[in-house]
């Protein structure tokens, strides 16, 4: 069984990691391949993992901490904008 933080280690620390940006050029195009390699059942449980994660911290400095320690390199320019990217990454997937 997966547990929520397993989930997301394995996608930040997988598909964010510090050369993202040599894999794919955007965001969007990181969270396409991953549901490309991993499909539909994987990105639906990322989904609910990083709204588990939302609901759970509310402090976005917090938040972002927990992101590096799950193996997160995107940085979308300050604390509260990594809030507004988790949840429009969670939008991203469920349009798969």
């Amino acid at each position: 069984m997966n547990t929520p933080d397993m989930i997301l280690f394995h996608f930040f620390a997988g598909y964010f990691h510090q050369d993202w940006e040599l894999d794919d050029p955007s965001w969007q195009d990181v969270v396409n391949r991953f549901v490309s390699d991993d499909g539909e059942e994987a990105a639906e449980q990322v989904r609910e993992a990083v709204n588990r994660l939302l609901g759970e911290v509310e402090s976005d400095v917090q938040l972002t901490k927990v992101l590096a320690d799950l193996g997160c390199y995107y940085w979308a320019g300050s604390p509260a904008e990594m809030r507004v990217w988790l949840e429009n990454l969670n939008a991203a997937l469920q349009v798969h």
